[in-house]
């Protein structure tokens, strides 16, 4: 009833990059997590996520109720072609697409056309790789605002203000969250979260907004314990319980 959502990500160098994501995203609520990442990894993920499913090759795509690429998946040939099969398969999938996806497609501009009415979730560094650098914050907003309506997607562009834009133009702003956020793992933290809403039922915008202010607001969470220096990811999947219950 609460979906089963697929996590495709992970390589050599980035392997802890599909663990967070695959955490958070049980963490979330999602009601089964398969994981597609490379065999050497297997066991590590069995042994620290036994609630976790290996993906079979042999299953449709078509068999999950939402998408997400890019954790910790590298950027070389092979990633690739993992990405472009998997977008040529997807259909009407509920997909989110970060870090090494969205290196990919910047790089390989024809795959957005497969990425319609999904999320994105890239930071200023990705952002800019995709839509061309800016001068001023306002500069910023608008081509965020303009690629969402041109692309039909859904931009979380992660920063000390967060913003979402939607397909149709408008923008919200995140409320949640610390300076602690800059730190490496979370925005793994955060896909995970947001594929998770997303295989729940969620509508795009209303996961994207929700998984935002919950990843923040675990964050702020957190600092009734650690400090904004001392802060990692796995502090925020941590928190997220009490992150749900504040809403509750």
């Amino acid at each position: 009833d609460f979906g089963h959502a697929l996590l495709i990500g992970g390589n050599k160098t980035m392997k802890g990059a599909i663990l967070l994501a695959s955490k958070s995203g049980l963490r979330s609520g999602v009601g089964k997590l398969s994981v597609s990442l490379p065999k050497d990894y297997i066991r590590e993920l069995n042994i620290s996520l036994p609630e976790s499913i290996i993906f079979q090759e042999s299953k449709s795509i078509s068999e999950y109720t939402a998408v997400g690429i890019g954790p910790g998946l590298g950027t070389d040939l092979s990633a690739k072609k993992k990405v472009e099969s998997f977008l040529l398969q997807r259909g009407n999938l509920p997909l989110v697409l970060d870090a090494d996806a969205l290196n990919i497609i910047s790089k390989n501009f024809d795959l957005l056309k497969l990425c319609k009415n999904s999320i994105i979730t890239p930071h200023i560094g990705e952002f800019k790789r995709l839509c061309g650098d800016f001068k001023s914050d306002e500069e910023k907003l608008e081509k965020q605002q303009r690629f969402s309506i041109k692309h039909k997607l859904i931009i979380i562009l992660k920063g000390a203000h967060t913003s979402i834009s939607t397909t149709d133009g408008h923008v919200f702003f995140n409320s949640t969250g610390n300076p602690g956020l800059a730190t490496a793992g979370s925005g793994d933290v955060l896909c995970g979260i947001v594929l998770s809403l997303l295989s729940q039922g969620y509508q795009s915008t209303d996961a994207a907004c929700l998984a935002v202010y919950l990843h923040g607001k675990a964050a702020d969470f957190a600092l009734e314990r650690q400090s904004v220096e001392s802060l990692i990811a796995s502090d925020i999947i941590d928190n997220l319980g009490l992150a749900f219950e504040f809403l509750k």
